[in-house]
């Protein structure tokens, strides 16, 4: 503690440090020595000084001397006997420093230079990239997450348990219904319902990633909209298909063409194989993908190219993360699987009641299905006419395990979430997250005539390609409509014919008036060549599906329609360049959907054909004369009722 005291002489004040107690001091204003005493000395001093204060006066200085505090003392003295040698500090923030760290605890700094350490030099060299972090501060920070948010768990679970239940309602009810419609309406609803839980999954993460990379632990009233959680399932479904494309494309490639030739055994292979290819890709992938798409431009995403290279750079950190997230979700799988094998004979059983007794009812009706009608398989036993009693037992276990399921599931799959979003947020370098809006540049509008014509969007390449992927699309669920309520039409030939209609519909209704009006808008002539030329020939092959001979009368007009259409497009190519492409667009979605129907009928014929063959082998194998009613038959009675009656 500093001492302050009066020299006598002078009258200067002097500072000085406790340690100058009981010396004698020189003052260095006139050079008079004094006797620094100790405290109570001080003290003493300091009273009696007070107490005759009034009898005694201070001697005045003169104006030109001020007075000021001695550093000589403090200059002489030698500090460096002052210094602890034993304790050591870091040389960068002066934090106390064990002997035996290499490291200081508090700033990570070289204690002995106060340069980096090694820490900060290992991470400069690999760039940010701390693998170690995330395996020490993963599990923790997951669990901290689902104990700061505790109704998010509860929501999760709530969403897979009431959607879960609603689409196994709907599957059993598309199995209990008889009549296609109302197949068509439960299995709609099934569908929503069926894809609402992952896409609910899939927007939580986006939202978990974005608040764990803005170093947020506690959400306030997160929302996915159940809307948009059934439309994000549809994105899940797409995305799981661009990240598997490979294995998807030849799985349900090669399934769709076995299923063509009547390989319904390799086709479900193949389906089942694209489909699992599917899943894993999107649990393998989930961490990397969705950090994509919860940035500004979520494009990465989508490009397997640039995704698996990121995955492969963080390989380990990523499979740590894939492997704590399928422990998380373990639980309420596990128990999802044992219930599903459980309870799967009882289940197909009660599947094949249902079918059992709709057939009956459909046989009653006389809808039978044509399976039934083409086959010649062995006459049905008496007992098979009869309708089955269901009984709902086998629903007991998937009802006393469901709510058990749904709250595992939903308590793993959130602490998985945060798994991933802290993945996310440790190496969002490495990943090349895009968290910055795509620059856009501003141009000013140009001022529009009002009297000018409005611009058409098909007059563009975009417009084009976007009016023809539309146009397939609903070719393709035309087809398939059709051949749900024509018994003798197989989907793929109901496909390759909803794709050829479409292309005469639009022919007639839309791309001729629009060559029409085009050539009008060049020349008057040119309007009335393009009608004349086109309109018959879209007329007749419109009516070559109830008239056949119609589409050989109008072969003539589709030629001079092709030389008059091919003259002008030469001619005045840039105004007929976008219709002209669009045209080809169709023909070529019209000529893939004919090339499809007539493969497919040709399958079925051969098929058929080695139907009747093997029949006709086996008849004469029994030594049955083919095409001869066996004696004893009634030929007015048919084979079924026979089949139950006593033969003579």
């Amino acid at each position: 503690m500093a001492i302050k005291i009066r020299c006598d002489e002078c009258g200067a004040a002097l500072k000085l440090p406790d340690a100058a107690r009981g010396k004698a001091i020189k003052c260095p204003k006139c050079s008079q020595r004094i006797r620094v005493g100790g405290q109570a000395a001080a003290t003493a001093s300091q009273s009696g000084r007070g107490a005759s204060g009034g009898a005694s006066r201070k001697r005045r200085r003169p104006r030109s001397e001020e007075p000021h505090d001695s550093e000589e003392f403090l200059a002489g003295m030698d500090l460096s006997r002052a210094e602890d040698h034993e304790t050591r500090v870091c040389a960068k923030c002066g934090a106390v420093v064990d002997e035996e760290e290499i490291e200081c605890p508090k700033c990570g700094a070289d204690p002995d230079t106060g340069g980096a350490g090694k820490t900060q030099r290992l991470r400069a060299q690999r760039g940010g990239y701390e693998p170690e972090v995330y395996y020490r501060n993963a599990f923790s920070d997951a669990l901290q997450f689902v104990q700061k948010n505790p109704f998010l768990p509860v929501k999760a679970s709530l969403t897979y348990l009431i959607f879960g239940t609603i689409a196994f309602c709907c599957a059993l009810m598309v199995v209990w219904c008889v009549a296609t419609p109302l197949k068509l309406f439960w299995g709609f609803f099934g569908l929503v319902a069926f894809l609402i839980p992952p896409g609910w999954s899939w927007g939580m993460q986006i939202i978990v990633d974005q608040q764990t990379i803005a170093k947020k632990v506690k959400l306030k009233k997160p929302r996915v909209d159940m809307f948009q959680a059934a439309s994000n399932g549809v994105i899940l479904y797409a995305w799981s298909f661009v990240v598997a494309l490979p294995i998807a494309v030849l799985g349900y490639g090669l399934g769709l063409i076995m299923f063509m030739f009547g390989e319904t055994d390799v086709a479900l292979i193949g389906f089942c194989t694209a489909g699992a290819a599917q899943l894993a890709a999107a649990f393998f992938a989930w961490p990397a993908g969705l950090a994509h798409m919860s940035m500004p431009q979520a494009f990465p995403g989508w490009l397997p190219l640039k995704l698996y290279p990121a995955i492969l750079r963080l390989f380990g950190p990523h499979l740590y993360c894939l492997g704590l997230s399928a422990l998380a979700l373990a639980p309420g799988v596990g128990l999802f699987a044992g219930a599903a094998a459980f309870s799967y004979p009882s289940l197909s059983q009660l599947v094949a009641d249902f079918e059992h007794n709709a057939e009956i009812i459909r046989r009653k009706r006389g809808e039978a299905s044509s399976d039934d009608s083409n086959s010649n398989a062995a006459p049905a036993a008496a007992g098979d006419n009869e309708p089955r009693e269901i009984s709902l037992t086998p629903l007991i276990i998937p009802a006393a395990v469901v709510v058990p399921f749904a709250f595992l599931f939903g308590y793993g799959s959130i602490f998985a979430t945060r798994l991933c979003g802290y993945y996310a947020k440790q190496f969002k370098k490495q990943l090349d997250l895009q968290a910055m809006e795509k620059e856009v540049k501003y141009v000013a509008k140009e001022q529009k005539d009002p009297n000018a014509p409005e611009e058409n969007q098909l007059e563009t390449w975009p417009g084009v390609l976007a009016a023809s992927g539309v146009m397939l699309m609903i070719g393709i669920a035309f087809g398939l409509v059709g051949s749900v309520f024509k018994d003798d039409i197989s989907f793929v030939m109901g496909i390759g014919l909803g794709m050829f209609w479409i292309y005469r519909i639009e022919q007639l209704f839309y791309l001729t008036p629009m060559w029409i009006r085009m050539g009008w808008n060049v020349h008057p002539g040119w309007g009335i060549g393009l009608g004349l030329a086109q309109l018959p020939w879209a007329i007749l092959a419109f009516s070559a599906g109830w008239m056949p001979l119609a589409f050989l009368i109008g072969i003539p007009f589709g030629v001079i329609s092709l030389i008059v259409t091919t003259i002008f497009v030469v001619i005045k190519w840039d105004e007929a360049k976008y219709l002209f492409v669009l045209n080809a667009l169709g023909v070529l979605i019209l000529t893939a959907g004919l090339t499809i129907a007539i493969t497919t009928g040709i399958v079925e014929v051969f098929g058929e054909l080695e139907q009747a063959a093997a029949e006709a082998e086996a008849e004469i194998d029994s030594g049955a004369e083919p095409g001869v009613i066996p004696p004893g038959v009634d030929p007015n009675v048919p084979v079924d009722d026979a089949a139950d009656g006593a033969t003579p």
